[in-house]
């Protein structure tokens, strides 16, 4: 049975955030609230002047979310009052990244940024040659950005793509066995590999592309088919 409810007065369409006893979450008109997690009582809202469609980030004391405007918002956790707002150029659809006192965040027209967390001052940006329509991956020092059918690896500092194969100097990998007119909707890394979600340009599922992860992200390949059921052992 519910503990409790709260009604939002749109549709709630991405996950909530849970952090410092409270329940982050936003919904579809650009409205984001926070609750109290045990009781649901509404601790603050705040309205972003824009819709959104991204999950809200939360660290540091700061909400980070993208919107439709083309814009990635800051609030103060604790009160809701707007930090900082910092803008992509385009529709920010995908959950922005909290971490060590930065904001990395991607929008739909392929621009990649890591702000200051503090004042959302540009630290460095990026430009993939495709829409980034998925949150990106931030693992150890490097950040894994899914732009159409190409992987993009960054150094989560500079924002320079690092790798030392040929194939990724330009900080992009390409996979022949996915196919062409297909968009990553996820990255999750998982143990050694990293599973990605396709879905084709209808939104129908294509499958799952896992490569490995070596040497921090140096060098990643894709992972060979399982074995038939009916193989021996």
């Amino acid at each position: 049975h519910s503990v409790w409810t709260f009604k939002t007065p749109a549709p709630v369409h991405a996950s909530p955030a849970v952090a410092m006893g409270r329940v982050f979450c936003a919904s579809r008109d650009g409205h984001v609230f926070a609750l109290d997690e045990q009781t649901g009582r509404l601790l603050w809202r705040r309205e972003l002047g824009a819709e959104t469609l991204s999950s809200p980030s939360v660290a540091g004391g700061i909400v980070a979310i993208g919107t439709e405007g083309g814009e990635v918002v800051a609030l103060d956790a604790n009160d809701g009052q707007i930090r900082w707002r910092h803008a992509m150029g385009d529709l920010v659809g995908a959950t922005p990244i909290v971490r060590a006192g930065r904001v990395y965040a991607v929008a739909d027209n392929g621009a990649v940024a890591a702000l200051e967390g503090a004042s959302g001052k540009p630290v460095w940006s990026f430009q993939a040659t495709g829409p980034v329509r998925c949150e990106p991956v931030l693992l150890k020092t490097q950040l894994l950005v899914s732009a159409g059918p190409s992987l993009f690896v960054l150094d989560a500092n500079t924002g320079k793509p690092v790798g030392k194969d040929a194939e990724l100097t330009n900080g992009k990998l390409r996979w022949n066995g996915i196919g062409t007119g297909v968009w990553p909707v996820s990255l999750l890394p998982f143990r050694s590999a990293l599973h990605l979600n396709v879905r084709g340009m209808n939104d129908e599922p294509i499958g799952v592309a896992v490569f490995h992860l070596r040497a921090q992200l140096h060098t990643l390949s894709k992972a060979p088919p399982p074995p038939p059921k009916d193989a021996k052992k």
